[in-house]
Parts: C-alpha cells; sequence; structure tokens
C-alpha cells in the first residue's frame, strides 16, 4: 500500500462488496455494510491485531 488511495484499493479488494457502496452516506448502510465499514476502517490503519466483539466473518 502506498498512501491512502493505496489503502483504499486494497481493502476494495478484500472487500469488493464495498464498492458499489462508495457514493452512499454511512448512515442509510444496513447493520452488516455498517460492521463492514467499521472493520474496513480498523484495516486502513494496518493494525496488528483486531478484537471484535463477535466472531468473524459472521456466521
Amino acid at each position: 500500500m502506498s498512501g491512502p488511495r493505496g489503502a483504499i484499493d486494497t481493502i476494495l479488494e478484500r472487500f469488493p462488496a464495498l464498492r458499489p457502496l462508495l457514493k452512499r452516506r454511512a448512515g442509510l448502510l444496513s447493520g452488516g455494510e455498517q460492521q463492514m465499514l467499521a472493520l474496513v476502517g480498523a484495516l486502513a490503519s494496518g493494525p496488528r491485531l483486531i478484537m471484535t466483539p463477535t466472531a468473524w466473518p459472521p456466521a
């Protein structure tokens, strides 16, 4: 990844379902879409560990 654009491209490769949602306001996303967006936001910062209150991916 190189810079913010590279991070976004990499994340969209991992979560292709987000691409059609890019133009939508976050408040209009479904609960599952909002959870995916939150996880993507966490991944964008390049963490070594992410802890979630529920199992991922959801069953």
